[in-house]
């Protein structure tokens, strides 16, 4: 018996059983799970196909037309007239299993989310082993793969004294603390140098840094110094050239994380940030940027909005500033400057602290107190003692803005987001819509870019990028991460009003070949897998 190929159309191949005429009829192929009867997107940029897919463990074993190529499975999932596509790839999420593990993914599978990439902003520690261990102990809902963080490296090395640039020792340690991390299977080198302690970092220092990634084949990653609005920031223009040069000294690919331009004044700077990009391209830089759809951000207060020096030595040394009539009368004036090139207060809400203040704007808490809005900020961080007091930044970002990247070949896209927890009153919407949104209002409504070329950059695009083999296409060999959608139901219910509504739309989602949503519904099962650097 001899094997012979059929292509269907280009990438899509079927094995059949090739039989001399007058032999016996082909012996069935098993499969485990065959769907049926979908419009095919494979996740390569294409026009949809009519296509049958068979999966056998944790893998696509099969795509065509099973009837005649004699496929038989153990179950089958009739999906004639829905659009099937590889799982969504979320590459900027703050969505980590330690939170509430049989809550954690839900608002992302009901979007078709099917990995994460977390460690982001510079946070992530360089323990990468150990946080694997734990996911396939206790389980988690979708596929992870993790960066090691700027902050923690700078945090072992320097303590509370970093409010300074690194000596060269100190440099030379926070390199073996992101060895560690690449060896472990790390992504890449992601920095935060917006936050503290990121902030007081050299350009050279992160340089010396992302050159240990470079090493292992890694990408750097970065919530890069200044998106518009940073307090004596260096300007927007400057912090893409900046980014840009760390990426090409330092031998990376780059992605910049959630990237746009932040505030009225840094809107127009746009053009000339994508020139810049483009322009590096050219020269061969491998740089990607991550999209959200939203206008507005979220972040915590601290780090929205107050000076960097302020919460420099953790919320101890921030409570005792805030108290303090000297430091206070510093940091007042500095908060207002930051709060106007934020809009003013009407357009902060606070998503997480105090209950009786979730959801209201920052002018409306200083109104029921009677006091200014920076005096309201200072209250509330007392209240709080500086911890876990998110706020939402409505109209921070141009939705012109937003539209002129999701056409660019080099943007992904991203929730930034968190499953909230359940004690929780608010949060932005972009958890439960961010991948949504893009299909109602950039493809559907506005028809301002097309359905496959949305899926590639979700999946092949992201794939390819951080270099995982066997994942973000359809094809026989690769992981049976897959979502199937009905596509004149594709809804997002979360909004700013109410965020904590599930899209709709989404019928089934299937990780590593088992299903995380069934008919609608989160079936609990917890089928992700922790991905290496190289899909190791």
């Amino acid at each position: 018996m001899n094997l012979r190929v059929l292509m269907l159309m280009p990438g899509l191949v079927v094995l059949l059983t090739g039989m001399a005429s007058g032999q016996a009829a082909p012996v069935p192929i098993r499969a485990d799970l065959l769907l049926l009867g979908g419009r095919l997107l494979d996740g390569a940029g294409g026009d949809w196909v009519s296509a049958d897919i068979g999966i056998t463990g944790d893998k696509i074993s099969f795509v065509g037309h099973a009837e005649s190529a004699r496929i038989r499975a153990r179950d089958t999932v009739l999906v004639k007239e829905l659009l099937v596509t590889p799982g969504l790839w979320d590459v900027h999420s703050h969505e980590e299993a330690g939170r509430e593990p049989g809550r954690w993914g839900r608002p992302f599978v009901t979007q078709g989310v099917t990995t994460v990439i977390l460690g982001i902003d510079g946070f992530g520690d360089n323990d990468i082993a150990a946080t694997f261990a734990r996911y396939r102990k206790q389980g988690i809902t979708l596929n992870a793969a993790r960066f090691v963080g700027h902050g923690p490296a700078r945090t072992m090395v320097m303590g509370n004294d970093f409010a300074r640039p690194a000596a060269p020792a100190e440099v030379d340690l926070m390199k073996a603390y992101i060895r560690k991390g690449m060896d472990e299977g790390a992504l890449g080198f992601s920095t935060g140098l917006a936050y503290n302690p990121g902030y007081y970092s050299s350009t050279d220092e992160v340089i010396a840094l992302n050159r240990v990634a470079a090493e292992y084949g890694g990408v750097y990653d970065t919530h890069d110094r200044d998106m518009g609005v940073s307090y004596k920031g260096v300007g927007f223009l400057n912090s893409v050239t900046e980014a840009i040069q760390i990426a090409e000294e330092g031998g990376t690919p780059l992605v910049f994380s959630h990237f746009n331009s932040l505030g009225l004044k840094a809107h127009p700077d746009m053009p000339e940030a994508i020139r810049r990009i483009e322009a590096a391209r050219g020269r061969g830089v491998n740089i990607m940027g991550a999209q959200i759809v939203y206008t507005a951000s979220e972040s915590s207060v601290d780090g929205h909005l107050m000076p960097r020096w302020a919460p420099a030595g953790g919320p101890d040394s921030l409570l005792a500033r805030l108290k303090d009539p000297v430091s206070w009368a510093r940091m007042e004036p500095e908060i207002a400057e930051i709060l106007a090139n934020r809009g003013g207060p009407t357009k902060i809400l606070i998503t997480e602290g105090p209950k009786e203040f979730t959801k209201r704007s920052l002018s409306d808490i200083a109104s029921r107190w009677g006091v200014t809005p920076t005096e309201a900020i200072r209250r509330l961080l007392i209240q709080t003692h500086g911890t876990r007091l998110m706020d939402m930044n409505l109209d921070i970002y141009s939705i012109e803005n937003v539209r002129t990247l999701a056409r660019k070949d080099w943007i992904m896209t991203t929730t930034d987001g968190y499953t909230p927890a359940s004690d929780s009153t608010y949060t932005h919407p972009r958890t439960y819509g961010g991948f949504t949104r893009k299909f109602t209002q950039l493809v559907r409504d506005e028809k301002l870019i097309t359905m496959p070329y949305a899926i590639r950059g979700m999946t092949s695009l992201p794939a390819s990028f951080y270099g995982i083999p066997n994942r973000g296409l359809i094809k026989p060999g690769f992981f049976a991460d897959i979502a199937v959608f009905d596509e004149a139901r594709i809804q997002e219910k979360a909004t700013y009003d109410e965020p904590r509504q599930y899209s709709e739309g989404t019928v089934h989602v299937l990780v590593n070949g088992k299903f995380a949503l069934k008919n609608g519904k989160v079936t609990g099962v917890l089928a992700g897998q922790p991905i290496r650097r190289g899909g190791r």
